[in-house]
């Protein structure tokens, strides 16, 4: 009986996994789900399946750092595109840029909207590199 016991223990273990986010041989991977057949787990990822021993389970379990599970980590296309040149990221940002430019560039008085359209594009830049600072720490 304590050998069920100590099974039912590690299936719980692997259990907790499902739906986190870890850093696991230098990618991030995401677990959707465990299946387990004799003394080999295999965890269930939105890429290739991870194989792990259940006989050495602390050992391991010690290659997988877990993330803070953010939308922004779960997909790693969206991390991708936050950290290399000629991305969404770098669209969106030139983007922002150029409406604070052409604003600042209008000829005339300086009214109320136009404070407030720059503010809310420098606004939007912020939360822009907030989202890509939150990515880089992730990948730490």
């Amino acid at each position: 009986m304590d050998n069920i016991d100590y099974s039912n223990q590690l299936d719980d273990r692997l259990e907790l996994m499902v739906g986190k986010t870890y850093k696991y041989n230098g990618g991030i991977i995401r677990v959707r789900d465990v299946r387990r057949r004799g003394n080999i787990a295999m965890l269930i990822t939105e890429g290739a399946p991870v194989y792990i021993n259940i006989d050495d389970l602390d050992n391991e379990l010690k290659a997988f750092k877990q993330i803070d599970d953010n939308m922004l980590v779960r997909d790693t296309r969206i991390v991708d595109s936050l950290l290399y040149s000629d991305n969404i990221y770098d669209v969106i940002k030139n983007t922002l840029l150029d409406v604070v430019k052409r604003i600042d560039n209008i000829e005339g008085e300086y009214t109320v909207q136009r404070a407030q359209t720059s503010i809310n594009a420098m606004d939007k830049l912020i939360e822009l590199e907030k989202a890509r600072i939150t990515a880089l720490i992730s990948l730490k």
